[in-house]
């Protein structure tokens, strides 16, 4: 009878370990909180910053990658670059020529 209990508690356990692999995308995903879960960004990795549905198979993605913001058009069978320019982070920083010197 000892044997079956260590045998349902021996399942228990690879049920719920199961069910955190499978859960861990969804979560990391949603940001609720189980970030222990999430993986490391990975440097040099694109970063999604904005997406606009157009229709049900065509959408816009703003992504921020190397220094720079891309506008990207998507569909179901390609993904055109559209635009790009320098990122916030880039913009934002000191402009050569702006300083005013008071010498």
């Amino acid at each position: 009878m000892e044997s079956l209990g260590w045998a349902a508690l021996l399942l228990a356990a690879a049920g719920a370990a199961g069910f955190l692999a499978v859960q861990r995308k969804t979560w990391a995903g949603k940001g609720l909180g189980f970030k222990w879960l999430r993986a490391a960004p990975q440097p040099g990795t694109p970063k999604p910053l904005a997406h606009t549905p157009l229709t049900q198979q065509a959408s816009l993605h703003v992504v921020e990658w190397d220094g720079e913001e891309l506008l990207l058009g998507c569909t179901s069978h390609t993904v055109s670059l559209l635009a790009r320019r320098p990122s916030n982070s880039v913009r934002d920083g000191p402009v050569s020529g702006d300083s005013k010197d008071t010498a």
